[in-house]
């Protein structure tokens, strides 16, 4: 089963096997123009578009992430992952706190309301109940990740702008 979410440039793509068993996860990438995912090319990965489709890749070819666009500006970066993020959770890859995470990376002050529009629903209510905290996570010094070895840490400003959005009295950013 090949799963694909189209917004070109970019295809996120989940391949798994079928006959794998309940310990193999899969194959994900996102590929760009020029790329290939599991023997498929862009162009028919992009001619297939948003869905699941029954095909069957081949495992062994050499894939190709092709030309990313050119530096974006943060923001769009940030609404990227945060894609990215939540189509890696929709096929059982990462986790809801990895979810959480990107969403509040996102959610600048100047973005909040771009990043906010990618959720569902229920990514919104859940944001919403997490926003609830930011007051006692702001006051035990913020929200860490620890990611590939590497601590990252959500712009204090990014909670302050989630827990506004999400209903929060305003307070300053030098602390409550």
């Amino acid at each position: 089963m090949l799963v694909l979410e189209v917004a070109a440039p970019e295809i996120c793509a989940f391949y798994r096997p079928p006959d794998a068993g309940p310990n193999v996860v899969g194959y994900l990438a996102r590929v760009y123009p020029g790329g290939s995912f599991l023997g498929i090319d862009y162009e028919r990965l992009l001619a297939l578009g948003t869905g699941s489709h029954e095909v069957l890749a081949d495992e062994r070819a050499k894939g190709s992430r092709g030309v990313e666009p050119p530096k974006q500006p943060v923001g769009e970066r940030q609404l990227g992952e945060l894609q990215w993020a939540l189509f890696m959770y929709r096929e059982g890859i990462c986790t809801e706190g990895e979810v959480v995470f990107q969403a509040l990376l996102a959610m600048t002050p100047g973005n909040v309301a771009s990043a906010a529009a990618c959720l569902t629903d229920e990514w919104q209510r859940r944001l919403q109940q997490f926003a609830a905290d930011i007051p006692t996570f702001r006051r035990r010094g913020g929200v860490r990740s620890i990611c590939s070895g590497e601590v990252m840490q959500v712009p204090d400003e990014n909670l302050v702008a989630v827990h506004q959005w999400f209903g929060g009295r305003a307070e300053p950013l030098y602390g409550l």
